[in-house]
């Protein structure tokens, strides 16, 4: 009976750990970060900095691009923030560590919490002699004005200290605001709504109210979806025991997609490969040249990465014109995958006519200079 007690009182032990276990797991996600926290900076599609004196900025951080409206006075928001966390700042900017201060503005009354980098490295210089510690990185200040069932918006102050909030010029934020709804209204002629592929890029000067970046004659690039046109690749072939020059020279639409902070761009394109030959007969050089029109789909992930990567990349192309006797009518080409270094690419491919007459390899070494 006292061994049967025994099991019953540790199996009913067992059952209660498992419950807590479920219930209370050590790697559920902390409630302040769901709080205050929901999405990393630079995690959200729409990213707009406006850059103040002094190299501070005001970064407009997100969810979809309408969220621009639903902007509470801003300036406000800033005085109440400030107000909230005032009574830490001095002592802040005593000690040089580097903060990120989160503020959830969407609750009654605002809280906040403090990230301090206590992990960071220590600069110093010297003053007359003596060590001075030097803070070189910028404190945040990240302000949650927004939040649905979808996704939150921030507005997000990066200063030199923390502190340099409260001698932020009054109107500072309506005139930051005012000036990426204008640029907002001129470079975006899509949905503003939330959608995974469109990433919003834009950057200005609050003191000459012009765009910083991107620096190009539409202004902001919306989305990284877009036709590029006039592509021009210059390449060295080898096919068919021959070595070939060649040009690419046509026009890509791209569509990206997003995950979190990374993602990628799906290419489509068209391109008129020209591919020059010379051969000396009788003391004098001939040039051939042999055209392929090719069509391409490649993935370009959004990642740069010091050493050869694999090249996500697929083409076929079919010879349109034929000069000398290298290729045969109806010869086709195929590209598939390979390898690459930033602008270098090298890509095997194989020839052939008709239906897979004359199968031979070859490799192609491209030299990216337009995309």
């Amino acid at each position: 009976m006292k061994r049967l007690s025994f099991l019953l009182l540790f199996g009913a032990a067992c059952n209660y750990h498992a419950f807590t276990q479920v219930f209370f797991a050590p790697n559920a996600t902390p409630v302040s970060t769901t709080m205050f926290n929901p999405v990393s900076p630079g995690d959200q599609p729409i990213n707009l900095f406006v850059w103040l004196p002094e190299n501070n900025r005001i970064w407009f951080d997100l969810y979809q691009l309408k969220d621009l409206s639903k902007m509470p006075d801003i300036d406000q928001l800033f005085r109440q923030t400030n107000e909230l966390i005032s009574p830490l700042l001095d002592s802040f900017k005593a000690d040089g560590l580097v903060r990120k201060i989160e503020v959830d503005a969407t609750s009654t009354p605002f809280k906040f919490r403090v990230v301090s980098n206590n992990f960071q490295s220590e600069t110093y210089t010297s003053q007359s002699g003596e060590l001075v510690k030097l803070k070189v990185d910028q404190d945040t200040i990240r302000i949650k004005f927004l939040t649905t069932e979808k996704g939150s918006s921030f507005v997000n102050l990066l200063l030199n200290n923390a502190s340099d909030i409260q001698t932020l010029e009054s109107g500072t934020g309506l005139k930051a605001l005012q000036l990426v709804k204008e640029g907002v209204e001129k470079n975006y002629k899509i949905d503003q709504t939330y959608k995974p592929r469109f990433q919003f890029y834009g950057s200005w000067n609050l003191e000459t109210g012009k765009l910083v970046s991107p620096d190009n004659d539409h202004g902001i690039k919306a989305g990284n979806d877009y036709l590029e046109m006039g592509l021009i690749n210059p390449s060295l072939t080898f096919a068919r025991g021959q070595a070939f020059s060649a040009l690419s020279i046509g026009a890509s639409l791209n569509f990206s997609t997003r995950n979190s902070s990374k993602g990628s761009t799906h290419s489509f394109g068209v391109d008129w490969q020209p591919m020059f030959s010379f051969r000396t007969e009788a003391g004098k050089v001939n040039t051939f040249r042999n055209d392929f029109l090719v069509f391409s789909y490649e993935k370009i992930l959004w990642e740069s990465k010091p050493y050869f990567t694999f090249l996500n990349k697929f083409s076929v192309g079919y010879l349109i014109r034929n000069k000398g006797d290298f290729f045969e009518k109806n010869t086709y080409k195929v590209g598939l995958l390979g390898i690459t270094n930033g602008r270098l690419q090298f890509e095997p491919e194989f020839y052939f006519n008709d239906f897979l007459k004359n199968v031979s390899p070859g490799i192609r070494m491209t030299l990216r200079l337009t995309k």
